[in-house]
């Protein structure tokens, strides 16, 4: 049948969390929730057999995505 898993970056709901979280905190706080996010992401995509490199990129589109999201919705700390 082949590979029928979503992007995280796809995963409207993940997004959505994210971008309500990291709209909520800034500088270091925002920084450190990330980086925790992006490890535990990380470990999961490699643990269900992507390659560090794959995993990586999907990690990151996710991030960008979220970014995007903050701004569609006007989610920035300050605003």
């Amino acid at each position: 049948m082949g590979d029928v898993r979503v992007p995280l970056y796809e995963r409207s709901e993940l997004v959505c969390s994210i971008a309500a979280v990291l709209g909520k905190k800034n500088g270091r706080h925002a920084s450190r929730y990330w980086h925790g996010l992006a490890k535990r992401l990380m470990r999961l995509s490699i643990a269900f057999g992507a390659s560090r490199e794959a995993a990586e990129a999907e990690v990151h589109r996710l991030l960008h995505t979220v970014l995007r999201e903050i701004d569609r919705r006007d989610l920035a700390p300050g605003t």
